[in-house]
This record gives structure tokens, sequence and C-alpha cells, in this order.
């Protein structure tokens, strides 16, 4: 009797497992029916992006050149920097410009090196709130777009010894920067004291027109005897920066494009600019 309980017990555990398995390769017969219609799907997927997206052009083969890209067509710039060497006239009792060659490769060193000593006002330079404000920005502290830009050169009428007047400054204001033309101060080796200077009305006009910076062919937009620098003052006032000593005598007036970024300078009241004009 127990031999046949325990085949009875065989068969019922066989007839289990068997039940078992069949449901498993049922399931797993059902579930590589799902992947496989998953997976033609995607493949289906993939077929329609390849034909939406465009087809790359094919590589050059070796040896053929690429085409030619052609360049933008050079713009015309003028350079409104007066050169800097020793003996360029600066304000009297300001230090001039002077090299000190420390390495000279002529002289059978390895290299060329040299110390420059000068005032930040020689030549073409821009000045910061802090030259004429005692809680002026320094030039650090400068916005750089004030010297990047559209601009405009307008002439004006001057007479020796004379502050220029709103009606000496020629044509319609059109652009945020003005240079002013004069061509009272044609030797820059040679200190002019009769340039032509700006007076305070003349400032406050072209700021009244939305002028954020004005640049002049002269030292300074004072005059070199005035103590109490009322034009500087009015640029503080309407918040104006000043570009000076600009070499403006081969530009015509108009439009152009202006370059004259300062040195980052900590601290300092002033920097030298390379001051270029690029036509529009």
């Amino acid at each position: 009797m127990a031999a046949r309980k325990k085949s009875a017990r065989k068969k019922t555990t066989r007839k289990a497992s068997s039940r078992k398995k069949s449901t498993r390769k049922k399931t797993t017969r059902k579930k590589t029916s799902r992947n496989n219609t998953t997976k033609s799907r995607a493949a289906s997927r993939k077929r329609a992006r390849k034909k939406a997206t465009p087809r790359r052009p094919k590589r050059l083969e070796a040896g053929v050149p690429p085409p030619p890209v052609t360049p933008d067509p050079p713009r015309v710039m003028h350079d409104i920097s007066p050169p800097l060497a020793p003996g360029f006239a600066v304000f009297p009792g300001d230090t001039p410009l002077t090299r000190q060659r420390l390495y000279d490769m002529k002289l059978g060193h390895s290299l060329t090196l040299s110390a420059l000593h000068s005032t930040v006002h020689a030549g073409a330079h821009a000045d910061a709130p802090s030259h004429y404000g005692v809680a002026g920005r320094t030039m650090e502290q400068q916005p750089l777009d004030l010297y990047i830009g559209r601009c405009q050169v307008v002439e004006a009428r001057w007479w020796p010894g004379q502050r220029l007047m709103p009606r000496d400054i020629e044509g319609e204001i059109s652009c945020d920067r003005v240079l002013i033309k004069t061509g009272s101060w044609p030797d820059p080796m040679v200190f002019n004291p009769d340039y032509a200077a700006l007076s305070p009305e003349a400032v406050h006009m072209l700021a009244d027109r939305g002028v954020r910076l004005v640049g002049v062919d002269v030292p300074s937009v004072d005059p070199p005897t005035s103590k109490a620098l009322e034009s500087h003052g009015a640029c503080l006032m309407r918040d104006v920066a000043i570009l000076e000593c600009l070499d403006l005598s081969a530009v015509s007036p108009g439009e152009y494009e202006l370059i004259a970024l300062p040195l980052k300078l900590v601290g300092f009241e002033a920097s030298p600019v390379r001051a270029v004009l690029r036509e529009l």
C-alpha cells in the first residue's frame, strides 16, 4: 500500500510540474511575441526617421581640395592714434614718455626687454571719471561698450584760444559716440596752448542728444589755463566718457565703427588706447 501511495504522489507531482512547465512555456511564448511586435515597431520607427532626416553629404575623396571659403570683404581702417615716441608733447609738468632698455639683442643679449615710463595721458587716451571727480569710476570700472561701436566724426569751427560752442559743431548728431575734428593740434611733438577746447555748453548739447562718449583731437576737453575744468565737470555731471588727443587729420566727417579699448588699469584715472575707425 505504501508503495502505491508513493507512486500516486510521484504521479501528482509529475503532473503538477508538467503543468507548471506548460504554463511557463505559454507565458514565454506570449512574451516573445510581444517582444517581436515591439522590435518591429522600433524598426519601423527607425526607417521613418531615416526617411525624414536628410542624408549627410558624402566625404570628399582623397586628394580633392575642399571648396574655397569666401572671406568677408576687408573694411577700410583708419588709425587715429598719434605715434608715441620719446619727445611726444605732454602737458607742462607731466611725465614725458621715455623708454629704458633693460636688454638689447643689438648689444649681444639673448632678447630685447624695455621699461616704459610715461603719464597715462600721453597720446590717444581715455579719461576715467576719477580724473575729475573724487567719487568717479576708475579706469577698470568703466563700461567697455563705451569705447567700441558706431560713432560719428563731425567738424567744428574754431579760433585760437576759444572754446567750442554748440553753434560751432557742424552737422546733425546721429550717434551716441561723437569725435570732434578741429585740426587745432597739427604737430603732436609740439605743445600748442591755443588748441580748441570744448565749452560746458557744447558738452550739455551733446548729452541732450544722447551722446555717451565725446572724443577730441586735442590734449584735453578743457584749455591748459583752466583750473576749474568746467568741461570735465560737465562730462562728469552728464556721465559722458572722454577720449582725448586723437588724430583725425586723415578722416572725413561721417559714420564709422570706433574701437578704442583702454587698458584694465586698476585704480588709474586714465589709460592709453589704440584708437581706430573702421568704415561701415
